[in-house]
Parts: structure tokens; sequence; C-alpha cells
């Protein structure tokens, strides 16, 4: 399936200062703003995890459309992750212990490159690389979720990725069709990531809210349950796609959310 004529993979270095950022940063919650911290604990070495699990197979590529877009697919993950470091050496010099979420991950990219093949990471990447889009859209169709006061650096940091990650949602998934193409590794992949990725960001919420000592009274959770898992929370807004990956037809661009990524795009004007 191609990707729609009015969708560009582009790099855009942003850089962005988060001055005056307050601890907590997400609708006043700590649980949220901790969650939030978890995630872009994780984004940096993710992204580059996802860099290489592609690049091994980039020459496998023959096509000069796919050519570019492998390429355009690897700088925009490189300027996501680089941006996550700047945004995660403010967070620390707050308090929240990123550097323990950042060992984590490290430990878990190391076991992943010496344990499994190929095959597989290029799979679990195309798994996280689903889910992320699926958060993308969700935050691009609900921006007031981070909050009617959101720092206006972390709205635009959170909105300029979920547009790049819109744009490239098809490239990994298409580069494992041609290169793997075996559907039921693909299905397998995300039974085993998605069950890991939700407990692993739960793990990691506890641990900040446990070793920020501003916070030590963790409230929020009722509002956090509700964020995550309520009616018009975001696991229920992703609910069906999520069902949608496993099935043999299926592809991200199936549902083609291109002009809401442009449209957030023009306005953030960069």
């Amino acid at each position: 399936m191609q990707m729609p004529d009015n969708i560009t993979i582009t790099p855009r270095r942003v850089k962005l200062g988060f001055d005056g950022l307050p601890t907590v940063f997400v609708r006043d919650n700590p649980v949220l703003s901790a969650l939030f911290c978890s995630l872009s604990a994780v984004f940096p070495q993710g992204e580059r995890q996802f860099i290489d699990s592609v690049r091994y197979y980039q020459d496998s590529v023959t096509d000069p459309v796919m050519q570019k877009q492998v390429r355009a697919f690897i700088g925009q993950e490189a300027h996501h992750g680089n941006l996550h470091d700047d945004f995660n050496d403010k967070l620390k010099s707050l308090g929240w212990r990123i550097d323990l979420i950042e060992n984590q991950v490290s430990f878990l990219n190391k076991k992943v490159t010496k344990n499994h093949s190929p095959e597989r990471q290029l799979a679990q990447t195309v798994a996280l690389e689903h889910l992320t889009a699926l958060f993308a859209d969700f935050l691009m169709n609900t921006p007031d979720f981070l909050g009617d006061d959101v720092h206006p650096d972390v709205k635009t940091m959170l909105l300029w990725h979920a547009v790049e990650e819109t744009e490239h949602k098809a490239v990994a998934y298409d580069l494992y069709q041609l290169a793997v193409g075996d559907d039921k590794v693909r299905a397998k992949e995300m039974s085993y990531i998605l069950p890991f990725f939700v407990g692993h960001m739960m793990e990691a919420t506890v641990l900040l809210l446990h070793k920020n000592k501003q916070l030590s009274r963790r409230t929020g959770w009722i509002e956090a349950y509700k964020a995550m898992w309520g009616k018009e929370g975001v696991f229920t807004y992703v609910r069906q796609e999520l069902k949608d990956y496993y099935k043999t037809d299926f592809h991200p661009w199936h549902k083609d959310n291109s002009s809401l990524a442009n449209n957030w795009l023009q306005e953030l004007a960069i």
C-alpha cells in the first residue's frame, strides 16, 4: 500500500530549551508526569535500536523511493532521540531519576541485540512503531490530554514527534514485508512486546515517583488510570487498531490520518 501523496517523510531539527518547566508538567498530575518521564527516558535508546534494526536490512532495498524513505526514517528517529536527550537532562535537573530508566533500557537493548535474531528485532520495531503511531494519532486528535496549561515546549516536542511518527509509520513495516514477510512472526512479536511495554512503563512510573521525594504522596492515580484505560482513555482509543494489527492484510496506512498530521505541521510552523 502506497504512502498518501500529501505526506513527505522529512527530518526536521527542533531545538527547545524547556525553560521554566515545572516538576509536575502534565495536568498538574504527578502520576501522568512520571509516566511521560518514563516514556521520554525510553525514547532515545529505543529510537536508536529501531535505527539499528532497520539499517541491518537497508541494503536489501533496491527501489529508490523506498531507499529515500528508509534514510528519512533514520534521520527523523535520530533527531527524536537527540531532543528527548535534551528533555531528559532537564527532567533530571528537576529531580526525576531518569537515569534509572535509561540504565534499564540499556540493559534490555543489549539483551535483545545479543539474543534475538535480526528478523525478530525488525518485527519488534514494527510493533513498537505501530504503538507509537497509535499514541501519536491519539495525541494529535486529543491535544487537551496534556492539560490546559501544558508547557509550550513540551507541547511542541510531543506534537512534532507525533507528526513525524505518523509520516514514517509504514517504513519499518514495508521494509519488514520486503525483507522478512512473515506475518506470524510479526503478530507474535506484538503479543510479546505489548504487555512487556505496558508493564515496563507502569514499573518505571512507580519507580520515578518513589525516587522523587517531592512527590512521595503519589496522588493522581485515579485520574491517571482513567486517562489511560477509561472510557475516553488512550488504550480505549487505540483498542481496535491494535486488534487490526494481527490481520494478515494489515497496513499502517489503512487509517489515513495524513491530513491531521499536516494540519499540526502547519500549526507548529516547523
